[in-house]
């Protein structure tokens, strides 16, 4: 909890209005679509390319085969 009394990460103000929702969404929005093109791109990576940059291959099928909205 805060100092006022609010939760940490808070992902909503607790006063908020139309442009505020909007920007939250869009924020929303792109971090799906950045999480879905990286995920996208680390299953092109073949054997070599994951090893060179410190990836095993299982944990990358893993991570790649997540849905957009699962962190």
């Amino acid at each position: 909890m805060q100092p006022n009394g609010s939760p940490a990460g808070r992902i909503v103000p607790a006063t908020l209005n139309a442009g505020g929702l909007i920007e939250i969404l869009r924020r929303l929005f792109r971090q799906w679509h950045r999480r879905q093109t990286t995920r996208r791109q680390l299953a092109r990576l073949n054997a070599r390319e994951l090893a060179d940059i410190g990836c095993d291959p299982l944990l990358a099928e893993q991570e790649a085969a997540k849905p957009f909205w699962m962190a």
